[in-house]
């Protein structure tokens, strides 16, 4: 088992079609990334019998920048788990160094976490099953339509191994839809609308050995491990640090049409990386990439017909330093407040109504400081003059900052 998965921790491969489809489960959650495991914790904790689901097999690395902001911390600590993360080496940083061409500032930050997905996930999974919910991986979920109200009060959802190809149809008074951006689960006959930015970019990621990049701290000025160094670029961005697991974390936002025109995801984060290392450069045109679709979009219905979107699943604004974990597991508390009363087929109307209400606020608030970064990043020489600008202006910058990590 490798280092970074929890102690004692084992993921079986077992898929017991018989038993999923004979029980009935107050709630399905589809997705055990940060979001899904999060609500399962905390249902599962309150006594509900939680099947829990990916389609991924465990443990699995994800595109993510794998910064925890304080919110996430909180939520972590709230969940118990911080301590864990600690003790399974996640990486404290505490300054970000941003370079734009030859141009460059460093600010302190409120301390971060870094942390692998593979680690993270796992723990939260694996938290999830110690309190009671069963999850399977390696299972790809459908919801079964369900056109008008139903008269049992409940969701039918088809599983299938990926693995052995079983299959088998479960139903809840409820289902979590937590499946990340394609949001693949939603049947299409209940017209689950969302609105895609054409300019959209999309998220790539690599992990690398820290050994392999070494030589190259001095280069580029970022020996200090605490460091999160964000590379600005025509085409995109992207964020390097160090992590647990003696990685390098390599997370960056970049334009789908810079991948058409230079010929591969390698080339065009090398392009962005190369007026800083050459060598580092050359070295991540060497390696495999894990992407995203486009980031920046808006789920219209959030809630419906019992069946709760959460997490990326709602939409999602294009990330600069690991906002989207915060948000998620924030976004898994508040569910599960909302849901909790949740048992016969009338009484759940009220609750989709205020689960879209809380995310049309959330949209409007919480993600505003990231899509203004965001934007700005978008042309080097307005970057430019952007940090020139918080520099001139500490308090402004150090506003910012604070609302961006906290």
């Amino acid at each position: 088992m490798d280092d970074h998965i929890p102690d004692n921790v084992s993921f079986p491969d077992s898929f017991c079609a018989e038993h999923l489809s004979q029980s009935h489960w107050d709630m399905v959650v589809i997705g055990a990334g940060v979001a899904g495991t999060s609500f399962a914790i905390r249902a599962a904790r309150q006594h509900r019998h939680v099947l829990l689901v990916d389609s991924a097999p465990f443990p699995r690395e994800k595109v993510c920048g794998g910064c925890l902001n304080a919110r996430a911390q909180r939520q972590l600590s709230e969940l118990g788990l911080l301590e864990d993360l600690h003790r399974r080496g996640a990486v404290t940083i505490d300054t970000m160094k941003i370079r734009i061409g030859r141009q460059d500032v460093a600010w302190r930050i409120p301390d971060m976490l870094s942390v692998r997905r593979s680690t993270l996930d796992a723990l939260l999974a694996h938290e999830a099953m110690k309190c009671g919910a069963s999850f399977y991986h390696s299972v790809r979920a459908s919801l079964i339509p369900c056109l008008s109200p139903s008269s049992e009060g409940t969701r039918k959802v088809l599983l299938k191994h990926e693995k052995t190809n079983e299959s088998a149809i479960v139903s809840a008074d409820f289902v979590v839809v937590a499946a990340g951006l394609s949001r693949s689960p939603l049947p299409r006959e209940e017209s689950w609308s969302c609105h895609t930015e054409a300019d959209s970019r999309i998220g790539v990621h690599c992990l690398i050995s820290r050994d392999s990049v070494s030589p190259l701290e001095m280069e580029l000025g970022c020996d200090d491990r605490e460091m999160l160094l964000m590379c600005v670029g025509e085409h995109g961005y992207a964020g390097i640090c160090e992590t647990d697991g003696n990685k390098i974390d390599i997370a960056a936002a970049i334009d789908p049409k810079a991948i058409r025109r230079v010929g591969s995801i390698s080339k065009v984060v090398a392009q962005i990386v190369r007026p800083q290392s050459h060598r580092l450069a050359e070295c991540l045109e060497q390696q495999t990439w894990l992407a995203t679709p486009k980031l920046t979009r808006f789920s219209f219905d959030l809630a419906r017909n019992r069946v709760f979107l959460l997490g990326d699943a709602t939409g999602y604004v294009e990330p600069f330093t690991g906002e989207g974990m915060s948000w998620a597991m924030m976004a898994a508390k508040k569910l599960w407040e909302i849901t909790q009363s949740i048992q016969k087929l009338e009484s759940s109307h009220s609750q989709e109504r205020d689960w879209n209400l809380w995310n049309q606020q959330q949209c409007k608030t919480k993600r505003s400081v990231s899509r203004w970064v965001s934007r700005r990043a978008r042309n080097t020489q307005s970057a430019k003059w952007v940090i020139t600008a918080l520099d001139w202006f500490p308090a402004f910058r150090n506003r910012i900052i604070m609302k961006a990590t906290q």
